[in-house]
C-alpha cells in the first residue's frame, strides 16, 4: 500500500480541521458556563426572598457585562 503526498495531506487537513473545530467548541462551552453562573449569581442578586450577591460582586459583574456608562451606540 502506497501513499502520495496528496493523500498525506488532505488527511492532515482533515485532522486539523476536526481539531480547530474541537477547540472551538470547548472554549464556547466554558464561555456558557460562566455565563450562565453569572446568571445565576444576577438572579440571586434580585431575588426578593434572597440574600442577594455582595456588592462587590454586582459591580463586577456589571462592569464585566456593561464595560463603558454613559456610552450608548447612536441609531
Amino acid at each position: 500500500m502506497r501513499f502520495s503526498i496528496c493523500d498525506l495531506f488532505l488527511v492532515t487537513v482533515i485532522v486539523a480541521v476536526c481539531l480547530a473545530w474541537w477547540v472551538d467548541r470547548s472554549r464556547l462551552s466554558d464561555a456558557r458556563d460562566g455565563f450562565e453562573r453569572d446568571a445565576h449569581d444576577l438572579g440571586k442578586y434580585n431575588d426578593p426572598f434572597g440574600g442577594g450577591l455582595p456588592n462587590e460582586r454586582f459591580r463586577e459583574l456589571h462592569r464585566k457585562y456593561y464595560p463603558v456608562e454613559g456610552k450608548r451606540d447612536k441609531p
